[in-house]
């Protein structure tokens, strides 16, 4: 539709509504203004003021626990907890990576570089196991997980959930 359609459209509707407003006696006239009055009131009312007033109830309400929240966050953040570590931590990483992974009940290939950095390979494998193991080495030994590369098992029989993973650890 283009604009000269638009436009001849609205010149139509004003029209009609001079029309109608002229054949409208004066006090008619007031009666119907001042009921359009009144619903530009409630929209108003409605869409602009009770949302704003609502809100600002709602943000009044819960500045007390925000505040005290960021507070709690400013205190953490200037005072970070410690890591505990368990007094394996201080010993050689890759003895007690591989007695985890034994007492796991896991098979797992592990290999360490000159940096001292292991690399920790395991195949089919469940992934419950791999997640309950690798939480298990960074609590109780300070590992630190440099880097993780999991893929899923797929195409074989009675291989759900099971997956491939390399992990690199560093205390």
């Amino acid at each position: 539709m283009s604009a000269r359609l638009k436009i001849a459209a609205l010149d139509a509707a004003r029209a009609n509504f001079d029309a109608r407003w002229a054949a409208l006696a004066p006090r008619e006239r007031r009666i119907v203004a001042l009921g359009a009055v009144a619903v530009a009131l409630a929209l108003f009312w409605s869409l602009l003021v009770d949302p704003a007033l609502a809100g600002r109830a709602r943000a009044l309400r819960d500045l007390p626990r925000l505040q005290a929240e960021a507070s709690e966050v400013a205190g953490i953040a200037a005072n970070p907890p410690q890591t505990v570590r368990n007094l394996q931590a201080e010993g050689p990483l890759r003895p007690a990576v591989e007695q985890a992974v034994q007492e796991s009940g896991l098979r797992a290939e592990i290999t360490q570089n000159a940096a001292g950095v292991l690399v920790v390979k395991f195949t089919e494998t469940p992934y419950p196991a791999i997640a309950d193991w690798l939480a298990r080495i960074a609590s109780d030994n300070g590992a630190t997980i440099e880097s993780a590369a999991v893929s899923a098992v797929e195409g074989k029989a009675g291989a759900g959930g099971k997956v491939n993973a390399e992990f690199t650890l560093r205390r």
